[in-house]
Order: structure tokens, then C-alpha cells, then sequence
């Protein structure tokens, strides 16, 4: 079964013996099948020659979600019965120089054993095979934890136990038995699912629609165990398709406490530098992404300047863009508001430049933030100016008193810088998180889906978010998540 995304992302279903907390989504894994009846641990199973035999053993020990991190058998071939062991004769007519035929009877001790015996997991490939004769005795099957997963995902499995369905074949007919061990390690696995509500499917893929700053915060099952639990991780596999465009710096939320006004009466200009500790060379800024909402439709006139003295330079811009804004659909979040340049413009290390924010018609409100210029970061916004309607500029917000008309560093727009990377100075598209946690990852994701494991070892949380930020956009699909724990 295969997950295409409206992109044609393609990602392979895994994992879904972790669906075993939720009965309905368990139930409708594709491609099951049935496992039969298991033997005792001092049963033998008679194999006939040239065929599949089926050899059932209960392992226990082994829940149904398990996700193996090592398992090992033993074969033990027997010694054959009196019957099989009865000498055998066959009748042998040889005639000389046209003579009359005479009759010699011919016989043949048979080997003990089996002779090119193969082993296998129902529905998968050769785990263990033996060349040639195998004289009766013990034999270990090295770790096939890759090969038990894949059987967990099939199987029907009902009840307590986990019964692993073995498939011995032998060129010779023969006797055997197979035990679990003496490795036998596992962690627990629950799959995420979702419910498409439009046609009452089961499925275990995301399609997250993205742009520069976006944050989607996907809250997980709890853990379907009762009593203490310990996490080992949470794992998924991450597909997508974005455009070349970066944001530079971390992604930023709107606290939803302060904004300015943009109108055709009131333009905001904010002041952009970067840092040569942290960046290396000039880049190419290829937009602006800024957080604006408004009740009403406008259209936006972004551009960058040079500093002129402390203000904007009143010049034919680096580079401009006219956006629309719309309100977003009643009951969604607003997303920041992409200003794509039809050309890039180059940004030089240590030299102040200026956002200009403007509004061609209608009216918006621009978010702001408390936060001091950080120098760890790779650009950094110090003061905010307002225009109303004429050529001279003023400080959004003063600085402290006793310090003239000085402006205040502390406040600034979101209005972040988007780049097209070189080799040199690629970043990751995607920023996985899970909240109140160490736990993150950044990756890229393209049409070869990549698997992102998240680190939650003695994380004892039965609920977890997983926390996509973005600085790239696009659509990002996110398949089999996977949330890996133990019993405490």
C-alpha cells in the first residue's frame, strides 16, 4: 500500500503493527494473514520434501506492537524415525552382449538430515539456509529483528501472544523444531492514525501546507499502557516538495500582543543587519516574510533600502514586491504573508539595510516583538520607524528617558529575511521539535522521503506533541509516526 500526497509524494506504509491500541485502524492494515496454530516448545513438526512446512512457535513474551531490536532461534533437526531410517532397495536389469537381462538388487543407506534447508518468516524472504546436507542437530538463526517487524505488520494476531509463523523447506524429508533465543529484545510501538472525515478512512499520513515561519503543532495519542512508561523516541518518515527560498534565522511566532498600523497613511521601516559571526559571505535575499493581519482584503508594497543616516534611503529600492493580503477563512489561523522579489538582492555582511512595509490600499496590522538584537543569530533587527504619509521618519518606540529621541532597540517588526542558499550556506527546510523536550531534528525533505528519529530516552510523558517549524515552503507530508516506549 502506498501514500501518495497531492504533490506525488510517495511514502511506504510502515509500522503498522503500532496500530494495535486502536482495533478499527489494527483491522484494516493491507495485506494481512492468517498464522496457524503454534507448537509446543518440545514439539517436533515433520517437514516433507520439497515443500513449505509451516512451524508455529509462541513467543510469549512478544506483544503484538513490538518493534524488535534483536531476535535469534534455533533449528534443531532430529535424527530420523526406524521407518524413515528402514533401508531402501530398488531392482536394478542389466543385460551383456544381448544376453539375457539379470537382476541385481541395489541399496542405499539414507543420510540422516535434511539437505538444502531454508528458512523462512511467512510473507517474507530466506532468513537462515544450509547447503548440502544438514546432519541432525542444533543450528542457531542469527538476529532476523528486520524480518520480525515486517512479519508483525501482516500478521493477524489475536490475543495475549505473539505466534511467529516459520516456513522450514527441505529437498529431504525430515523432522524439526524451532525455538525462540537466547536474544530477544524489543521496545513497544504506537502508530499515529488519523481519520479522513470525508471518505471514513483510516490513514497514517499528514499533508501540512507551508510557508516562511509556519508552525504546526500535531498533539499524539496518549500512550495506550496502563501504568508508568518510559519513551525510547518518536520516529517518522518526512516527504515534501519547496521551493528554493530559506528563512534566515529561527522561525518567529506572533505573541499577539503588539502591532502597528499599515495603511496608505502609515508606512514602517525596519532595520535589518547581518552578522559576520555567524554568516560567512553576502547572501541573496529573495523576499520578505512578515506577520500582518487585517479584517479586510489590502494590497502590501514591500521593498529594501540602503541606510541613509539612521532612515531609509529615498532610492530606487534593492529590490520590491506588491502583495495581496487577504483575511484568512472563518475558524483558520492566520499564516505570515510571503513578499517574493522578481529579482534577488544582494545583502553585504555588517551593513545596516531597511525594510519598508507599505500599504497600496486597505489596512493591516503588522505584529511586533520584545526582543533585544541577539548577535548568535545570523541577522539582526534593531529600530522600527514610522512614516506618516511625508519624508521624515520617527522612532516607533523611544528608548528609555534621559535619552533623547533615541530609539528603542527592544521592539521590532516580523518582518523576517528569506534567502536563496548557496552549498556553502544551506539550511535545513524543516525544524521537527516535540514539545517539553530536548528532543529535535532539522532535515530536509524532498521526494525520496528521508526517517527522522526524535531522542526521548527516560522521557516519561504518556502524551506528546510533535512540533513542525518551517523555513522553507511547501508541502511537507509526514507518514508513519511512530511513538517507541517501555513498560516501567
Amino acid at each position: 500500500m502506498q501514500i501518495k500526497s497531492p504533490n506525488q509524494i510517495s511514502v511506504s506504509v510502515t509500522g503498522a503493527r503500532g496500530l494495535a491500541y486502536d482495533k478499527i485502524a489494527y483491522d484494516s492494515r493491507p495485506g494481512l494473514f492468517t498464522v496457524g496454530e503454534f507448537i509446543a516448545a518440545a514439539a517436533a513438526v515433520d517437514v516433507k520434501a520439497g515443500e513449505d512446512t509451516a512451524v508455529p512457535v509462541q513467543v510469549p513474551n512478544l506483544p503484538a506492537n513490538a518493534n524488535v531490536l534483536s531476535i535469534t532461534a534455533r533449528l534443531t533437526i532430529f535424527e530420523p524415525s526406524s521407518a524413515a531410517a528402514t533401508e531402501q532397495t530398488s531392482t536394478v536389469k542389466v543385460a551383456q552382449d544381448g544376453g539375457k537381462p539379470s537382476s541385481f538388487g541395489i541399496s542405499v543407506d539414507p543420510t540422516p538430515g535434511l539437505r538444502n534447508v531454508q528458512v523462512r518468516l511467512q510473507g517474507g524472504q530466506t532468513i537462515w539456509n544450509h547447503a548440502g546436507t544438514a546432519a541432525p542437530g542444533p543450528y542457531d538463526i542469527p538476529d532476523f529483528a528486520p524480518q520480525a517487524n515486517a512479519y508483525l505488520d501482516q500478521a493477524k494476531i489475536t490475543g495475549n501472544s505473539v505466534t511467529l509463523q516459520f516456513l522450514v523447506k527441505s529437498e529431504t524429508a525430515g523432522s524439526v523444531q524451532i525455538t525462540i533465543g537466547p536474544n530477544l529484545d524489543f521496545v513497544l510501538l504506537q502508530t499515529q492514525s488519523w481519520k479522513n472525515e470525508l471518505d471514513s478512512t483510516i490513514r497514517v499520513d499528514r499533508n501540512l501546507q507551508l510557508d516562511y515561519n509556519s508552525v504546526e503543532e500535531l498533539q499524539l495519542e496518549d500512550i495506550a499502557a496502563s501504568g508508568s512508561i518510559t519513551r525510547a523516541g518518536i520516529r517518522f518518515d518526512a516527504g515534501g516538495k519547496f521551493e528554493p527560498g530559506r528563512l534566515l534565522g529561527e522561525v518567529t511566532t506572533f505573541d499577539g500582543r503588539q502591532n502597528a498600523t499599515i495603511s496608505p497613511d502609515y508606512s514602517l521601516a525596519q532595520k535589518i543587519q547581518l552578522g559576520s559571526t555567524v554568516l560567512k559571505k553576502s547572501i541573496q535575499c529573495s523576499g520578505i516574510s512578515s506577520y500582518v493581519e487585517g479584517n479586510s482584503p489590502a494590497d502590501l508594497y514591500f521593498e529594501l533600502q540602503p541606510d541613509a543616516g539612521g532612515v531609509p534611503g529615498n532610492v530606487a529600492p534593492l529590490a520590491s514586491s506588491n502583495v495581496p493580503y487577504k483575511p484568512p477563512e472563518k475558524g483558520s489561523r492566520q499564516l505570515w504573508t510571503f513578499a517574493a522579489f522578481s529579482k534577488p538582492a544582494e545583502l553585504n555582511l555588517d551593513t545596516p539595510y531597511w525594510v519598508v512595509i507599505k500599504a497600496v490600499r486597505g489596512v493591516v496590522r503588522l505584529g511586533l516583538q520584545n526582543a533585544a538584537p541577539d548577535p548568535s543569530q545570523p541577522v539582526t533587527f534593531s529600530s522600527a520607524l514610522i512614516n506618516r504619509g511625508g519624508q521624515r521618519w520617527k522612532c516607533l518606540a523611544l528608548a528609555s528617558k534621559g535619552r533623547g529621541d533615541t530609539c528603542s532597540t527592544a521592539i521590532a517588526a516580523l518582518a523576517r529575511v528569506v534567502y536563496l542558499p548557496g552549498p556553502d550556506d544551506q539550511t535545513a527546510a524543516i525544524h521537527a521539535l516535540v514539545g517539553n523536550s530536548a528532543a529535535e531534528q532539522r532535515f530536509d525533505a524532498a521526494a525520496k522521503p528521508v526517517n527522522v528519529s526524535l531522542d526521548l530516552t527516560r522521557n516519561t510523558q504518556k502524551q506528546a506533541t510533535l512540533i513542525i517549524r518551517s523555513h522553507a515552503r511547501g508541502m511537507l507530508t509526514l507518514a508513519n509516526v511512530m511513538q517507541e516506549y517501555k513498560l516501567s
